[in-house]
């Protein structure tokens, strides 16, 4: 696993993100959960303590991508844990993380009465997920997104 962990954080671009897929290295754009820096985050907090050899590499990574998403994670995309600002704002640091979510608010997203339900209220892409994410800020735990790495 460790060729395999080390040839993805090879990919990371200078600016600190990371390709929005596999068959995207050249495409510094999305920086969301589902595509790019924080999805990184989040899995190689998770990932940091399996691989000790990778730790160093892994240490940097994590500080680089960190000041992509601080630059860059604030979308304007409904905000939302898989493409919004929620899902951004759990892939930092505890002392980060509470500043990000403060450039949320109620208004930041009109929602219309002929919006689809699941999306309005899911997890990954509506309210669900501003109640995630408010509960993990909370509760001071960094990096755990629902159905992801939440065990």
């Amino acid at each position: 696993m460790s060729p395999l962990l080390s040839s993805l954080l090879a990919t990371q671009f200078t600016s600190g993100n990371f390709p929005s897929s596999t068959h995207s290295t050249h495409n510094d754009v999305l920086v969301q959960f589902c595509h790019g820096a924080p999805g990184f985050l989040i899995s190689l907090r998770s990932l940091f303590p399996h691989f000790p050899d990778l730790q160093r590499q892994i240490t940097s990574a994590i500080g680089d991508a960190e000041r992509c998403v601080l630059k860059r994670g604030v979308l304007r995309k409904s905000p939302s844990l898989c493409h919004g600002l929620y899902g951004n704002a759990l892939s930092l640091s505890a002392t980060d993380m509470p500043k990000m979510l403060r450039l949320s608010c109620p208004e930041a997203h009109e929602w219309s009465e002929d919006d689809d339900e699941d999306k309005r209220f899911g997890l990954q892409t509506g309210e669900g997920g501003r109640c995630w994410a408010m509960a993990i800020a909370a509760s001071e735990r960094v990096g755990s997104i629902l159905g992801y790495n939440d065990v």
